[in-house]
């Protein structure tokens, strides 16, 4: 029987002489490495360099764009349908924190909801990969993008990340390139950007400015870019496993509009047996795991409360072998 994990880091194989070279330099934190990073994602999302800040994770991203925007006192809509990184960041800004339901058996936030609230920002992840049809936001609302789980991914030929105010992004060792732990606050706009710097830049200062160390450290940047450098390939095999599901004839969650470009961060079935088909594939040796119960959510709004009972995400990442493919494509056929 196979022995088949949700999700994997694709680590294996890759030319480590980078990362070497920084441990044997002798300069581990912030500087060449973490710079070279930056400047390179800025090329991957069609930025101007310097327009990009790597961080310790997704979640100080998140605190240091709310702090960027100057969120204390402010309304910030999030979705109920999310992690709590975003409840947390919110709160460490000191915004007023209002839920918003998801759409109606899809993952996005309701946008028309979130217009009828108006609040001053909104944080708008684009889940498990799929980007949200942001032209619909009322333009007086400011974007956060989340895009912890949809890097590489688009709308009408615009990366995701650089449409908002702000994009944020996370490289921890699930999401779709990692650099263990780690993330990225990008902006079409310098002074964000200096002022997220001046934040962070926080020793041999000569004010009394409270500041705070978010940096990401050369160790952490060397694998972001090789990292970045694999994720077009990465995206591609997703692609492809994704497809290869999707030949089972079940039902998935997939893009409601044709405009915009996934990347298939999750896969995830609708199923109103999620727990009982999560055992079956257990024993299959397949693990699987429910996106979000709805023990997690962060408000029991009730489209979320529905999809995070009726879903189920199955693996789906470079790392797995075209024989672990088509054995778990095999199992789903067999058990549904």
């Amino acid at each position: 029987m196979q022995n088949i994990s949700h999700n994997k880091p694709f680590l294996a194989d890759i030319d480590c002489s980078d990362i070497v070279n920084v441990i044997k330099s002798g300069f581990v934190s912030y500087g060449e490495q973490s710079k070279c990073f930056e400047n390179e994602l800025c090329k991957f999302l069609g930025l101007p360099e310097g327009h990009a800040v790597v961080t310790t994770s997704g979640s100080s991203a998140l605190y240091l764009a709310l702090n960027a925007l100057n969120a204390e006192g402010k309304t910030v809509a999030v979705p109920s349908y999310v992690c709590s990184s975003l409840r947390n960041a919110v709160s460490f800004a000191k915004g007023k924190i209002k839920y918003i339901d998801i759409e109606h058996n899809y993952p996005n936030i309701n946008i028309n909801e979130l217009n009828k609230i108006k609040p001053d920002i909104a944080i708008i992840p684009h889940m498990f990969g799929i980007p949200v049809d942001l032209d619909k936001i009322n333009k007086e609302i400011t974007v956060i993008e989340d895009c912890a789980q949809s890097i590489g991914g688009g709308y009408k030929g615009t990366m995701v990340g650089t449409y908002g105010t702000i994009g944020i992004f996370s490289f921890y060792a699930t999401k779709l390139m990692t650099t263990g732990e780690g993330g990225a606050i990008v902006s079409k706009s310098k002074e964000i950007i200096n002022k997220v710097r001046d934040f962070i830049d926080f020793d041999c200062r000569y004010d009394n400015k409270i500041r705070f160390n978010f940096h990401m450290s050369d160790i952490n940047a060397a694998l972001g870019r090789l990292q970045l450098k694999l994720l077009p390939e990465f995206i591609k095999r997703r692609e492809k496993i994704f497809n290869i599901y999707k030949t089972t004839g079940l039902t998935f969650i997939e893009p409601n509009i044709s405009t915009v470009k996934p990347v298939r961060y999750r896969v995830v079935l609708k199923t109103n047996k999620q727990n009982e088909l999560k055992k079956l594939l257990l024993q299959k040796g397949i693990s699987s795991i429910i996106p979000i119960e709805e023990g997690e959510l962060l408000y029991p709004s009730s489209n979320a409360v529905k999809l995070a009972n009726n879903s189920l995400s199955i693996p789906c990442y470079p790392a797995l072998t075209d024989e672990q493919v088509m054995y778990i494509k095999e199992k789903l056929e067999e058990i549904c």
